[in-house]
């Protein structure tokens, strides 16, 4: 089985964070990057939760 090479765009919100987590879990993808903006959340909050996000992925 081959793996699908991605870039995957989110927003800090619970419906991105759970399918970044998703594929970070699927044996069929390979996350190449990650590019994140704070969608429709509040400005205050968003850098936040894309700094913890960040923490959590491993680099390559």
């Amino acid at each position: 089985m081959s793996t699908h090479r991605l870039i995957v765009d989110v927003d800090t919100g619970i419906d991105d964070s759970l399918a970044l987590l998703y594929l970070l879990a699927s044996p069929d993808a390979e996350i190449a990057g990650i590019a994140g903006h704070r969608g429709e959340c509040a400005r205050r909050t968003s850098g936040g939760e894309q700094s913890e996000l960040a923490g959590r992925v491993p680099g390559p």
